[in-house]
């Protein structure tokens, strides 16, 4: 039987990162935080530090030899370092890599066809295809948690908190799933003690269903009843004002990616509701109620 001691973990002063590393401190695993050679970000001192270049191949390896396990958290610019990371990963024989595959469910055809998700679908591509070798002791698991509940809240993506506006997506009563980064941590660490029945697959989590309709009440709830404005919108014409953004400025991401999102999250057709998965009791994924969902309103407002 596999068993997980070590953990190397890149992205550790993230939104997602931070938590991450809390957990697997709190879990008792003996942890390595891979950061980037111009980072000057602190850790505990239980944790040792490896500074590496992220598209330096033989520099990773190095760093990942005798890890065995390895979680991304960081992000990718064009899809080529998280296929380096895959490639590094294997060379170095970790035997569970968690790549930065949060948030929509990328097994799904309409999910895929968005134009955000594509240097995603190509890492993913190359992971299996490396992985596939009967001989590869490398395995994998994809964390697919559809909305970050607090930060989609800060971004602004389910709501504008500040401003006080939201949008009711396609009539606000399409039911979506929703887990706050530190229930996304724990629910990936708990995948190191679960490695055959979570091998080579995606794990869908969710802490809480939302609607719209029901997230404005929460909010109203948290922040008051007055002064909202609320605009009805449907995903598809959000996804036809990204292809036009994309089209007129394809280098001024913050432009197009938003209407992208807003279907991956909001969307029917997308899949976002992964209240019934199974995953949420195998990974202990903790479970919000009203009252829980009004307070991390007020703590992002």
């Amino acid at each position: 039987m596999t068993i997980i001691k070590t953990v190397a973990l890149a992205g550790a002063n993230g939104s997602v990162g931070k938590p991450m590393l809390e957990e697997l401190i709190h879990q008792g695993y003996t942890v390595t935080v891979l950061a980037r050679s111009e980072s000057t970000s602190t850790y505990p001192s239980t944790v040792k530090t490896v500074k590496v270049d992220f598209g330096n191949k033989s520099q990773l390896v190095s760093a990942l030899r005798n890890q065995d396990a390895f979680i991304s958290t960081i992000g990718s610019e064009g899809g080529q370092d998280a296929i380096l990371l895959s490639e590094s990963v294997i060379e170095a024989g970790v035997k569970r890599f968690i790549p930065s595959e949060f948030g929509s469910d990328k097994t799904n055809a309409e999910v895929c066809k968005l134009p955000f998700y594509a240097p995603k679908l190509a890492a993913q591509t190359r992971l299996e295809e490396l992985t596939a070798s009967s001989d590869c002791q490398t395995t994998w698991t994809h964390v697919y948690c559809n909305a970050f509940v607090d930060y989609c809240l800060r971004v602004p993506l389910i709501a504008d908190l500040k401003q006080k506006k939201i949008t009711l997506w396609d009539g606000g009563d399409v039911k979506y799933t929703a887990t706050p980064t530190k229930a996304v941590a724990k629910a990936t660490v708990n995948i190191l003690k679960n490695l055959e029945a979570t091998k080579n697959r995606a794990v869908k989590i969710s802490s809480i269903t939302l609607t719209q309709k029901r997230v404005l009440l929460a909010a109203q709830k948290a922040l008051g009843s007055e002064g909202w404005t609320v605009t009805d919108k449907t995903t598809e014409s959000a996804v036809k004002e990204s292809y036009a953004a994309l089209k007129a400025e394809p280098n001024n991401v913050m432009v197009w990616i938003m209407g992208f999102l807003s279907f991956a999250i909001f969307a029917q057709e997308a899949g976002g509701n992964f209240s019934n998965s199974p995953d949420n009791k195998l990974l202990e994924t903790p479970q919000m109620d009203e009252d829980e969902l009004v307070e991390i309103i007020r703590q992002n407002a």
